[in-house]
This record gives C-alpha cells, sequence and structure tokens, in this order.
C-alpha cells in the first residue's frame, strides 16, 4: 500500500515538473519579450537626469535575467531529456533566481524611499547617491549568491523544474542563511517599503479630500452669493505637490502589486517550510509550490514592466505610438489621438481651439494640429 502511494507520488511529482516547466518557459519568453518591448520605450522615453529611473533600469535588468536564467534552465532540461540538472548547473540557477529575486525586492524598496524623500520630505538624493545604492545592491547580491552557490544553499524540489533556496534544511549554516536573508535583508527592505509607501498613500489621499473640501467651500460661498468674500481660513498647503502625484502613484501600484505576491509566497512558502522542515502542502506539495513558484516568476519577468508602462502616462503613449506603427493606415487614427491625449497635458484645450483643421475629432488650428503630430508620431 506504502509502495503504491509513494510511486503516486512520485508520478504527480513529475507530471507538476513537466507542466511547470512549460508554464516556466512560456513565461520567461513573454518576459523576454515585453523587456525588450516595454522596456526598450522606457529607455527612448525616460529622462535619465531623473536619478530614479536608472533604479527603475536596474530593476528591469534584474528581471530581465530572472527571465534569461529561466529560459536556459529550461531548455537545458528538454534538450537533455532529463528534469534534472547536474549540481553545479543547478547550484548556478539557484543563486542568480534568488539573487535577481533580492535585488528586485530591494529596488522596490529603493523607489519608495525616493518617493518617500520628493513628496513628504521635499528633497532628493543625489544621482551619484543612488547609483552607490544600485552598486551596493548588486554586490550585496552577488556575494550572497556566491557564497550560497559554495555551500550548496539551493536543490529542486519535488514537482518543481527550477532550483531554489533551500528551506527545510536544518543544516546550521543553511539556517543562518535563511534567517539572516528572510529576517533581516528582506523583512528590513519590506519593513521600509511598507512605512514609505504607507506614508505616500497617505499623503495623496489627503490631498484629494482636501481638494474636495475646497471645491466644496467655493460652490458654497458662490451659492450665497457672488460678491460674497472669501473664507478667511484659506485650506492649508497640500503636503504633495500635484506634479509628484503620478510617480508616487506608479510607485504605489509596483509596489502593491510585490506586497500581494510576496505575502501570499511567505504565508505559502518561507514560513512553513522554515517552521516545520518539511515542504509547503505537505502531501499536496507538487501543487501548492510550483502556483506560488510561479507568481513570483511571473512577477519577477513580467508584471513589473507591464504594470509601469501602463500606468506611467508618458511610457503610455510610447506604447500607443509603437502600437500605431504596427497597424494599418486606416487604424491609425484612433490610436494617435489617444496616444497624443495621454502625452500632452494640454492636448485637450489644443484640440479645442478656434481653427478650420480636425484633430483627435476636435477643432484646432492647423499649425497647433502640425507642431503635435511632429512630435508626438
Amino acid at each position: 500500500m506504502n509502495d503504491s502511494n509513494g510511486e503516486a507520488q512520485t508520478q504527480i511529482n513529475k507530471d507538476a515538473e513537466r507542466i511547470f516547466g512549460v508554464v516556466t518557459a512560456c513565461v520567461a519568453t513573454l518576459g523576454l519579450v515585453a523587456m525588450i518591448v516595454l522596456g526598450g520605450n522606457f529607455v527612448r522615453v525616460k529622462d535619465f537626469r531623473n536619478p530614479l529611473n536608472h533604479v527603475y533600469v536596474s530593476l528591469f535588468t534584474a528581471n530581465t535575467l530572472f527571465s534569461v536564467t529561466a529560459l536556459v534552465g529550461q531548455t537545458v532540461r528538454f534538450a537533455s531529456g532529463s528534469p534534472r540538472l547536474p549540481n553545479w548547473a543547478c547550484q548556478l540557477e539557484g543563486a542568480v533566481l534568488t539573487c535577481m529575486v533580492v535585488v528586485s525586492m530591494w529596488s522596490v524598496s529603493h523607489i519608495g524611499t525616493e518617493r518617500y524623500n520628493i513628496v513628504i520630505k521635499q528633497r532628493s538624493w543625489s544621482l551619484s547617491t543612488h547609483r552607490a545604492g544600485i552598486l551596493f545592491t548588486w554586490g550585496f547580491v552577488s556575494f550572497f549568491g556566491i557564497s550560497t552557490a559554495l555551500i550548496g544553499m539551493y536543490l529542486q524540489h519535488p514537482g518543481l523544474s527550477v532550483c531554489t533556496i533551500n528551506l527545510t534544511s536544518r543544516d546550521p549554516r543553511f539556517l543562518a542563511v535563511d534567517i539572516t536573508g528572510a529576517f533581516i535583508y528582506n523583512g528590513a527592505s519590506i519593513v521600509v517599503s511598507v512605512f514609505c509607501y504607507t506614508t505616500i498613500a497617505r499623503a495623496i489621499v489627503d490631498v484629494r479630500s482636501r481638494r474636495l473640501r475646497t471645491a466644496s467651500r467655493q460652490y458654497e460661498e458662490g451659492m450665497v452669493g457672488s460678491g460674497a468674500a472669501k473664507s478667511i481660513d484659506s485650506p492649508p498647503k497640500p503636503m504633495i505637490k500635484p506634479i509628484d502625484i503620478q510617480p508616487a502613484l506608479t510607485a504605489l501600484s509596483i509596489a502593491s502589486s510585490y506586497f500581494v505576491t510576496w505575502t501570499a509566497f511567505a504565508w505559502g512558502i518561507v514560513l512553513p517550510e522554515m517552521i516545520t522542515g518539511e515542504h509547503a502542502g505537505g502531501s499536496d506539495a507538487a501543487v501548492l509550490e510550483p502556483v506560488l513558484w510561479m507568481l513570483i516568476a511571473w512577477q519577477c519577468s513580467v508584471w513589473d514592466v507591464v504594470l509601469i508602462s501602463m500606468v506611467d502616462k508618458d511610457l503610455r503613449a510610447g506604447v500607443f505610438r509603437m502600437v500605431g506603427r504596427w497597424l494599418p493606415p486606416r487604424l491609425r487614427s484612433g490610436t494617435v489621438s489617444v496616444q497624443c491625449k495621454d502625452a500632452h497635458p494640454l492636448a485637450d484645450t489644443i484640440r479645442t481651439s478656434n481653427g478650420s483643421q480636425k484633430f483627435g475629432g476636435h477643432v484646432g488650428p492647423k499649425s497647433i494640429r502640425t507642431a503635435v503630430d511632429s512630435r508626438y508620431l
């Protein structure tokens, strides 16, 4: 009876590994395509005199290396016909994947800290300081990856087709690395991120509520009479500048997706395996672990660059421009109208000016229409 149960569990693990391998290869390929298209658009559109854009490039680089490593690992497995890599290759794959995940987490924390300084403290670090932080991040994770690979920290769990960090071992060296990495380095990063992004979110909500109160007050004063004096107690100056709201919302969107992903991963895999010393899910490990690891793979290869490109107004306009070039000429007009509206904050005003030429369904002077077309097409 036990033998039959063991054979059934082994077969379940093999099936899960095959499915996980195919899905991982597809996600990694999609991540590379997204990074080439959307990441290239980021480099073309963004101004790199802004120090924060260097942090985004560091994040995208980590995502690209994550996708390349996962895709190469699956290709080798498919080509060799073996679901397992040699030990040295497994250690290399696990080290690179783990390090790129850490870089992604620290980059999100770095972005949150900078947004906090700009929005709340009304100050910003210099470009050299940001570069030093990026170099420290990559230097530290390189040291971490090499040292953990040398002691054989990584293995391929049943049901997975990638090598990951061993959280179930009771080896004192492994426990020291797990505790240090999970609760000191990554834990500190998460605490900093939660504090910064929570403060930013409260500031944005406060600004919007003040705007609503101000509009309501002005409406009530207007109802009393157009000649009524303005209220003496004018609304306080907002904590956050309007120009900083959009970048802050972009950072908040990224952080929110990370918090959801890492909360599920921590409660589903990290804590259970470190506490019990057994694979998360017990007999259902071949089902639970692949799903949670795939969530991490999706976050660290595809979702970052897609989310940033869709939330950021300038990047979204660049995407519409690329789509407009690929579409047939008869389908380009609608795309051009949308991307110009996103790209230019005064587009609505321009399109409603007096004149005889139409642009995006509105009337505007020919000179203004030509200027907008030449800049944004």
